[in-house]
């Protein structure tokens, strides 16, 4: 008995003195002494980092050292050293942190090597947006709007949630230019390669990082990173713990409603987002001359009704982690959006979506240096779509399934390594009413990445992809780059790199109908009939004889068709950047482009297939010599446009529209942003951009333009008092431009938009914001072929527990 309570005491004992030599202590914010979580705590005698949790504590054995020495480190906030003595291990130690003046070298990005790094290493041109800032960007309600205010971002808007976003010129409708990604799962619907912005199943500010790459990014994403890649990472559910809802409300009938919640338990932690939104469009009918907005817009045969423009979205996620170890963390997660009355602008004229679903699922496995993820994605629609010029119906039906490796390492403080590969499966079902046959392809790619650091200021950076398809030619992407510090905060990179953009299905294997051809003098559908008399008679008066052809024309027989033979189109780019810090207030960052374009796809367009021969009428022998004649007669009435249309389809006389490969084009640009800090709370921004083109050969029959403003200005002033209040007031101004997509050929005029966002906190978790888009109600549109954009007001409630 009295050497068991011996023993137990010598436990105790020693139990005692193991916790009189820990160490703990809380960092605060010295603004309002908030705790700090997340927090490096790096302890020089250890050479061990630790982190604080939510309520900014942190704890860890000291061992028998009597004095230690912290260097603590955190995400605007400036670096702390401090040393302790013994006689402060017996209590918990408040530190507090003073805010940063200046940001800029802190943010760390992932999506340029794909591996995190600080932005001021990366060698490409990269626009990243912090949770704060996502926070402000989410009041539009819009996740294609995040980034319409960085430089050589273009983000246009056709209708209440159509938008092309792309960068580095050659807009158009249901633009693929830039590869968009979400948790690293393509988000594009596969029959088009297009991206529907309405479709996210979460709202903006789910997403803990957002990141525009600018320029060739195909080395290491493959097709369709053409001009760039747009990189949408969500929150880990233990990094948002607790409940949060917003109601967003304003303009147009707008509502939005959202809502999340997440929890842990122990190494398990899950979290579920739910969301509702409405809107009413801005996109009008077209079906009379009276209905269209401006000169240039074709009549649609398709009629939009009032109850058609009510625009929803009802969609929801649930996603569960699960902490193998403290570094491998293993997902899977599952999400929905269905979304109604959509209207899109491309290069056959409108298309209105009345009703479709997007389900998705992924499993991940992720740690420092290696990642796995397997997703599929389905698009269907359950109701018809339509294509609006000709009335004609499409369906779609169609899926994706999609596998990735990739491992990182590093041989040494100056060499690492990237290996990668993926494989894509899709399938694409119409049922006949776009694409007649079904349609299965599959994409393989392999990369590579090596980076080197020659010396303690240089770093050279090469990757290099190799991408393996069904429908259409191998194709290698490779890019090389260095980037020079010559002092602290100074950035100087040049690179050349290569990217491809594959054409969809839509473009290869369409066959749709088309506008029929229209009397160039009454604006209505020839009357062939009359025509083909009109030929009787002549060649009655003339021979003699009562020749009785009928040739088959028809007004109405009018079809889009794809090309089978259709190539990849070809982006091989050049870049200089400039990226610098000064007197910890002033960041300039300025980047130069050169770019050679070639093989475009065209947008639908007469005359432009080589498979297809222009019709010419089939005459008896005895009456060969009055062809001519009888061609003229019966194309009297048609305008240019419809003359070339006219083809040989089959042995049918059809009027044609398809695609083709063509031309060869130099751009070049310069992006430039600046940002000052007055004060902590204070700041200016501005930015402009440059862009011009060169045809360097084109086809007679496919003039090319890049749908893009030569000149574009943005000035900004911000105040932001964290947890208290922020605004903004901006002017962004677009000089006009002429456009060019099939169906759409005009002039967008310029124009100057002022817009206003403003945030109070009524409390420390309950935030009122209000957003004013176009606050001068100037009248524009933005996309020709797009609707005039109003004055747009959102009001919105956000809490979060």
């Amino acid at each position: 008995m009295l050497k068991n309570t011996f023993t137990i005491l010598l436990v105790l004992f020693f139990a005692f003195q193991l916790r009189a030599e820990m160490f703990s202590g809380k960092v605060v914010s010295d603004e309002n002494q908030a705790p700090l979580k997340n927090v490096k705590v790096f302890v020089e005698e250890l050479k061990s980092t630790f982190e604080t949790n939510s309520e900014g504590l942190f704890e860890f054995d000291v061992q028998n050292f009597k004095s230690i020495n912290l260097v603590i480190t955190a995400l605007k906030y400036q670096t702390k050293k401090i040393a302790f003595q013994s006689s402060d291990f017996q209590q918990t130690n408040l530190i507090s942190l003073s805010p940063k003046l200046y940001l800029f070298d802190d943010v760390v990005i992932y999506s340029a090597t794909r591996q995190p790094q600080k932005i001021t290493e990366s060698p490409a041109a990269v626009y990243h947006q912090s949770p704060d800032e996502i926070r402000i960007s989410s009041r539009t309600g819009q996740i294609a709007q995040v980034f319409q205010e960085y430089a050589g971002v273009d983000v246009l808007q056709s209708g209440a949630s159509d938008f092309i976003v792309n960068s580095r010129g050659f807009n158009g409708g249901l633009n693929r230019r830039v590869l968009v990604l979400q948790d690293g799962r393509e988000t594009s619907m596969p029959l088009l390669g297009a991206q529907e912005w309405n479709s996210f199943s979460v709202p903006l500010d789910e997403f803990a990082r957002v990141e525009f790459v600018r320029g060739p990014a195909a080395s290491l994403y493959g097709a369709n990173a053409y001009n760039g890649v747009l990189n949408l990472t969500s929150f880990a559910p233990k990094d948002v713990l607790g409940p949060k809802a917003s109601v967003l409300f304003g303009d147009f009938k707008t509502l939005r409603l959202d809502t999340r919640f997440a929890q842990q338990f122990g190494k398990l932690s899950y979290k579920f987002t739910l969301g509702h939104s409405e809107r009413l469009n801005w996109s009008k009918s077209r079906n009379t001359p009276a209905e269209l907005e401006y000169a240039g817009l074709p009549l649609e045969k398709k009629i939009l009704e009032e109850s058609d423009r009510m625009t929803t979205a009802n969609y929801g996620t649930f996603r569960l982690d699960y902490d193998i170890k403290s570094d491998l963390i293993a997902t899977a997660e599952a999400g929905y959006s269905r979304n109604k009355n959509e209207m899109f602008v491309f290069g056959l004229g409108r298309t209105f979506v009345k009703d479709v679903e997007r389900p998705y699922a992924r499993l991940a496995l992720n740690s420092p240096n290696f990642h796995f993820q397997a997703s599929y994605m389905k698009r269907s629609v359950p109701d018809t779509m339509w294509l609006m010029v000709p009335g004609a119906p499409l369906l779609d039906n169609s899926d994706d399934l999609f596998l990735e490796a990739q491992y990182n390492f590093q041989l040494n403080d100056n060499v690492g390594f990237i290996f990668g590969g993926s494989q894509d499966f899709q399938r694409i079902r119409t049922s006949g009413t776009s694409i007649p046959d079904d349609v299965n392809a599959s994409y393989t790619g392999v990369y590579g990445q090596f980076d080197y650091k020659i010396l303690h200021n240089l770093e050279f950076v090469t990757s290099a992809r190799v991408d393996l398809a069904s429908i259409h030619e191998t194709q290698f992407s490779p890019r090389v780059a260095f980037v020079y510090h010559p002092a602290t905060n100074q950035k100087f990179r040049i690179s050349v790199g290569r990217s491809f953009q594959r054409p969809n299905y839509s473009e290869l294997y369409r066959v749709t109908p088309d506008a029929p051809a229209f009397d160039k003098y009454i604006g209505a559908p020839v009357n062939f009939a009359a025509l083909q008399q009109k030929v009787n008679d002549t060649l009655a008066a003339i021979t003699g004889t009562n020749p009785n052809l009928n040739f088959g024309l028809s007004a109405f027989n009018a079809k889009a068709i794809g090309n089978e033979k259709l190539q990849v189109e070809k982006n091989l780019g050049f870049e200089l950047g400039y990226e610098g810090i000064y007197f910890e207030r002033f960041r300039l960052s300025a980047d130069v482009y050169y770019n050679q374009l070639s093989d475009f796809i065209t947008n639908f367009l007469p005359a432009v297939n080589s498979d297809i021969p222009q019709w010419n009428p089939n005459l008896p022998a005895n009456l060969q010599q009055y062809q001519a004649l009888v061609k003229e007669i019966l194309t009297s009435k048609l305008t240019a446009r419809d003359i070339a249309r006219l083809s040989d389809y089959k042995g049918v006389p059809t009027f044609i529209v398809s695609n083709t490969n063509v031309g060869e084009v130099d751009q070049w640009g310069v992006e430039l942003n600046m940002e000052y800090y007055f004060s902590r709370e204070f700041h200016f921004d501005f930015g402009y951009s440059h862009y011009d083109f060169n045809i360097v050969k084109a086809d007679a029959n496919q003039e090319l333009l890049p749908n893009t403003s030569p000149n574009k200005y943005r000035i900004a002033a911000n105040y932001e008092k964290a947890k208290v209040f922020d605004a903004q007031i901006s002017f962004d101004y677009t000089q006009g431009y002429d456009w060019l997509a099939g169906t759409y050929v005009g002039y967008v005029p310029d124009y100057g938009v002022l817009n206003f966002t403003a945030g109070y906190y009524l409390a420390d978790n309950l935030e009122l914001s209000v957003n004013v888009y176009n606050a001068l109600n100037r009248k524009h549109y933005e996309i020709f072929g797009g609707t005039y954009i109003p004055r747009y007001t959102t009001f919105r409630l956000n809490f979060v527990l």
